[in-house]
């Protein structure tokens, strides 16, 4: 039975995953268009540049066996000092936003997010028959209470002797095994309820995004308000075995998820904003490409194909190559790099790595 600390803990987890990907979107945004972002959209750049930034970290970590509460503790460290220059930044700017955020403007906006939130985990609660669950769950529950990273097999529990590569490459299962542990809370509350209602609000996000670029009026707000409500209503109704309906409602912690919810859907928001903001829109696809391979290995292989795929349509409407071409392999440069060593190291030396 979940007691009210839990509860507590559970909600500030939330909230200061949310709080950090904020903090990440504000310093890595460049700061000629900085305040043209919304706090939504700067929380959507932060949790690329947040998973990014985390599987560099993690590699070396895998490899030389780094127990998982010093992981833990540096990661902590690491996040204390972005939202220190977080806030520092904001109080040298003297940004008025800062001490209210524009949460009282968007209580709307929360409402809704909650409602969802709240459809989300009741949903979540009557499918529990994902046959791919146990390895997700199974494989932070073992690196929590191991205290280690891919040092054990989640289903038998033995020590493993080789590596698999895919895991190698997956940190955002070791995320959520670090929040888990900062926050002393089960692997199985922090994957499916507080991971998975983030993977939520930043996909709800994304239709408000588009919203805003189907409806650039002036009542835009309530129009990408109907938008929200709708496309919660399609998702609740569509949810079948194979489709995006059901990752995001019953599957929404699982990288997949956040590959077919998050990630596709902002490389074609990215293309569109090329038309309008070029800037805004190499920034997308950029943080894109970077934190792909962290996220799974399906994203991994998906988002450099998706991509490469899209800029070329992009090319051929704007029937320009030479303005393109540099900024579209900018952008497209590290999720190809990391795709490129794990084919030659999958190659040369097969599924797994020989510890």
């Amino acid at each position: 039975m979940i007691d009210i600390f839990t509860i507590m803990r559970s909600i500030g987890a939330l909230l200061w995953y949310a709080v950090v990907c904020y903090s990440f979107g504000e310093l890595f945004i460049p700061k000629k268009y900085n305040i043209e972002h919304t706090i939504k959209e700067k929380t959507l750049i932060g949790f690329m540049v947040y998973h990014s930034v985390f599987f560099i970290l993690m590699l070396p970590f895998i490899f030389v066996r780094v127990p998982l509460h010093i992981v833990s503790r540096i990661w902590m460290v690491i996040t204390s000092v972005i939202l220190f220059l977080c806030f520092f930044k904001k109080c040298r700017l003297k940004n008025k936003s800062f001490y209210n955020i524009g949460l009282i403007k968007e209580w709307r906006w929360i409402i809704v997010v909650i409602i969802v939130i709240l459809l989300e985990v009741v949903f979540s609660i009557y499918h529990w028959t994902d046959y791919d669950s146990p390895t997700y769950v199974g494989y932070v529950v073992t690196s929590v209470y191991t205290d280690s990273i891919n040092r054990f097999d989640y289903l038998t529990g033995k020590l493993l002797e080789v590596l698999e590569i895919k895991r190698m490459f997956n940190t955002s299962l070791v995320n959520s095994s670090v929040i888990s542990q900062i926050f002393s809370l089960h692997p199985l509350i922090e994957l499916r309820y507080i991971e998975g209602s983030f993977h939520i609000i930043l996909t709800n996000i994304i239709y408000w995004q588009f919203a805003k670029l189907f409806f650039p009026d002036k009542n835009e707000k309530i129009k990408c308000y109907i938008v929200i409500v709708c496309t919660c209503i399609i998702n609740l109704l569509w949810a079948s075995s194979w489709n995006t309906s059901i990752y995001l409602l019953g599957r929404s912690y699982m990288g997949k998820n956040v590959a077919s919810n998050i990630l596709m859907p902002l490389i074609l928001f990215g293309i569109v904003l090329l038309k309008k903001e070029k800037q805004i829109g190499w920034t997308y696809l950029f943080w894109i490409s970077a934190c792909s391979a962290a996220i799974s290995p399906s994203s991994m292989i998906l988002v450099p194909i998706s991509m490469v795929i899209w800029i070329l349509a992009y090319m051929i409407t704007k029937k320009s190559f030479r303005d393109i071409i540099k900024p579209a392999i900018c952008a497209m440069l590290p999720g190809s790099i990391v795709f490129g060593i794990w084919l030659l190291v999958y190659y040369f030396n097969g599924p797994k790595i020989y510890l």
